[in-house]
């Protein structure tokens, strides 16, 4: 009978556990950023649904965009993830007048060709919608196609070389390096990376802006090292993982 009975305490507990579990990965509320929600966005919003259930939990939210060059438009994806047909335009139109959410643009083919065309075309979009310029970032790994945005008042982030903290200690000197050299000649643009990159950056790049994003499986086991760069000022933006019963894109 005694035996019965711890059999289901048992049972009852590892039951409870998974709903707790799979509760935390639905809430758009995390332990991790408990008391810091002012800087914490929504990561990977890249529909529509995802974009109406984000506004209600977060002030910014991040999408990734590629512009297509024949159409001058946007797609709404994260290659290489089949795109589901939605431009930046039909996007932004679901958002109510008055909603006018923090944007983190990671444009996945911005570069110094196409910076021009590519400000043209979002100028003109955020222009029709007063849309505050100041209130988006715009991120691409080719940090040399970013000045025209920053003189339009958009704010602006490099992308870094990915997972510097796994690698060797010469390649890493080289990326630093890379780095360095062109953070030397604009003291304004911003850079973005992995929080597992944070203590990289925070030795190497100490004052420079830092927008970073927390996802993954398991960004609570990195607890501490979440609450040291979330109170760090020059970190800006932190992205947390968002999922949305109607939509996970």
């Amino acid at each position: 009978m005694m035996r019965g009975k711890k059999i289901k305490i048992i049972l009852f507990s590892i039951l409870g556990l998974v709903v707790l579990r799979y509760a935390y990965k639905f809430s758009p509320y995390k332990i991790e950023f408990l008391g810091h929600y002012d800087k914490v966005w929504a990561h990977r919003v890249n529909s529509t649904d995802k974009l109406n259930s984000a506004t209600t939990f977060f002030k910014g939210i991040e999408l990734d965009l590629v512009y297509q060059k024949q159409t001058n438009s946007f797609d709404v994806n994260h290659p290489p993830a089949k795109s589901i047909d939605l431009t930046f335009t039909d996007y932004l139109s679901t958002l109510k007048p008055d909603e006018k959410p923090y944007l983190w643009l990671d444009i996945k083919n911005l570069n110094a060709e196409n910076a021009t065309s590519i400000h043209e075309k979002l100028t003109s979009i955020f222009s029709s919608l007063n849309y505050p310029f100041e209130t988006i970032l715009v991120e691409t790994k080719h940090p040399e196609a970013l000045a025209i945005f920053q003189q339009s008042g958009f704010m602006t982030s490099y992308y870094l070389p990915y997972e510097m903290y796994k690698k060797e200690s010469q390649a890493l000197k080289t990326d630093i390096s890379t780095v360095k050299e062109f953070l030397a000649t604009d003291t304004l643009v911003g850079i973005s990376a992995s929080y597992k990159d944070y203590e990289v950056l925070k030795n190497h790049f100490p004052k420079r802006t830092k927008y970073l994003w927390a996802t993954g499986a398991c960004t609570v086991c990195d607890y501490t090292e979440i609450r040291e760069l979330l109170n760090d000022t020059t970190v800006k933006v932190v992205l947390s993982t968002f999922r949305s019963f109607k939509g996970n894109r």
